[in-house]
């Protein structure tokens, strides 16, 4: 009990080093797309830059990367307004998140992030973990249950673990005793001495049922149960959940505060990061931020694509439109034949499959 997929070459890795920052705020102004000539390009924060003639594969996002193999099979990556060469022979034993990089070649786990910063985590080929931005939890051969942030790799638990889940900064986890707990910034809280039924990991919050179906939120501070009925499940962001509880309500918790959004379900709900798409049983566009809900359409759009702050949408003639970090926006007058919404970027194409973008409440 607590007491409370490629390889890369060693001579390279000083290259990735110094690309990577750990930090609970990034930039998120890269988004990568392909020309109508099958040119790959990047937009890095109100610039273009064309990469390679040819389609590339396995391509990896970050909030201000892009890893890619290009034709000729290399790794490479691109940050700053350039492109390198990370594995001139591209193999398959890496996994990148937003601000990692996690190498698993011969049978070793190598983090790399920061200002020339990397770390040995552990050795062994059937060693399991989970990734997040800037979170790795190990279940290490040692025995010991371990967690890796912000370059420090630390022990949680030598209690055997029955499951655990990361988020961008946190993990929970449920030991087989039954113990549930979450650690965040250092810090390991103990919720509940039972199994929950389920359990939902944000960035310093958690989402739970307990044994008796009794919907709780830990909040960073208080453990408070916000719901003693029957419930439809829950669906949950960073700092946000919603549900349609016994009386068929819509309901969102937000900021500590349980909120009647409708009283009767909606058509679809979806959470992405903190922010929260719903059509209503009308048929309607909502949008609900930080507190607030936007009635933004009186129909149901085509596609909806979300990011934190950001909705991006089709009109029922097919144009594009964005509600972007608190403004709304007729993002194309003309009918778009496809988009991406990616990180903070919205791509997107008119019929001459043109690439248009949309950054920062701006055309470029």
């Amino acid at each position: 009990m607590l007491p409370r997929n490629h390889k890369f070459v060693l001579s390279l890795f000083s290259l990735l080093f110094s690309l990577f920052v750990i930090s609970d705020v990034f930039a998120q102004d890269v988004a990568y797309f392909y020309d109508k000539q099958n040119r790959f390009w990047v937009f890095d924060n109100g610039e273009r830059h064309q990469l390679e003639h040819l389609e590339i594969t396995d391509i990896r996002l970050g909030n201000d990367f892009v890893l890619y193999v290009d034709p000729l099979e290399q790794w490479k990556m691109y940050k700053n307004g350039k492109a390198e060469i990370l594995e001139v022979f591209a193999s398959r034993t890496y996994e990148s998140s937003r601000s990692l990089i996690l190498n698993r070649a011969k049978g070793a786990m190598h983090v790399m992030w920061g200002d020339d910063q990397s770390k040995n985590l552990t050795i062994g080929h059937d060693i399991t973990y989970e990734m997040g931005d800037s979170i790795i939890a190990v279940e290490d051969y040692d025995n010991f249950f371990k967690v890796f942030y912000k370059g420090s790799y630390d022990n949680l638990t030598k209690d055997r673990i029955d499951t655990y889940k990361v988020s961008d900064n946190s993990v929970g986890f449920v030991t087989e005793a039954g113990e549930f707990y979450i650690h965040h910034n250092g810090e390991t809280t103990e919720l509940a001495l039972n199994t929950p039924r389920n359990y939902h990991i944000g960035n310093n919050f958690v989402a739970y049922t307990d044994e008796f179906g009794e919907l709780y939120v830990f909040d960073g501070e208080e453990n408070e149960m916000i719901y003693d009925g029957a419930f439809d499940g829950y669906k949950a962001g960073d700092n946000i959940l919603a549900f349609v509880d016994q009386y068929d309500a819509f309901q969102v918790w937000w900021d500590g505060e349980l909120i009647e959004l409708s009283t009767v379900p909606p058509r679809e709900f979806r959470i992405v990061d903190n922010s929260l798409m719903f059509i209503d049983e009308r048929g309607f566009l909502n949008f609900f931020y930080k507190g607030e809900n936007h009635l933004l359409e009186t129909y149901t759009p085509r596609k909806v694509e979300l990011f934190e702050g950001i909705i991006a949408y089709q009109d029922l003639d097919g144009r594009l439109k964005s509600w972007y970090e608190g403004e709304q926006f007729e993002v194309s007058e003309l009918i778009v034949d496809h988009f991406l919404l990616m990180n903070r970027v919205i791509v997107y194409f008119n019929n001459n499959y043109e690439a248009n973008i949309f950054f920062n409440k701006q055309q470029y």
